[in-house]
């Protein structure tokens, strides 16, 4: 195999951070070993590095919290808008009747369930536009 200067640069970045093996480690010391100009490219490069900073996480924790916050009010305002709107709606009738089957005799009920299925909704609607930008 032709070993080129090209390869010891690629090389290089893992000796560098100690992450190659001990054979590559050999190979590459004993190809700059014999060449003296890679090898003091390779000593001025060791000694270039990128300043160590700590990954901004407090960013993406509030913003996976209000992710699943938003989640849960949708799944919610959902569940409560089928609830609100079907109530009222379970009925029965008949030609001399006309009655709710799980409020007989409170029609005002009935438009005060509506009114909460309506609220679940139009909240449900505001958390799906909300969550649009994260693709849910």
């Amino acid at each position: 195999m032709n070993i080129t200067d090209d390869v010891i640069r690629d090389l290089l970045p893992l000796v560098h951070a100690g992450e190659a093996s001990a054979e590559t480690r050999t190979l590459v010391e004993a190809y700059l070993a014999n060449h003296p100009a890679l090898a003091e490219e390779a000593k001025r490069a060791e000694a270039w590095t990128l300043p160590r900073t700590a990954a901004p996480l407090d960013g993406e924790r509030a913003a996976l919290r209000r992710t699943k916050r938003l989640l849960s009010r949708r799944t919610w305002s959902m569940a409560m808008g089928f609830m609100f709107t079907g109530l009222p709606l379970s009925f029965k009738a008949s030609s001399d009747s006309f009655e709710f089957l799980l409020l007989p005799g409170h029609p005002w009920l009935a438009g005060i369930s509506l009114a909460a299925g309506l609220l679940s909704w139009i909240v449900f609607l505001r958390t799906s536009r909300a969550l649009k930008p994260t693709g849910f």
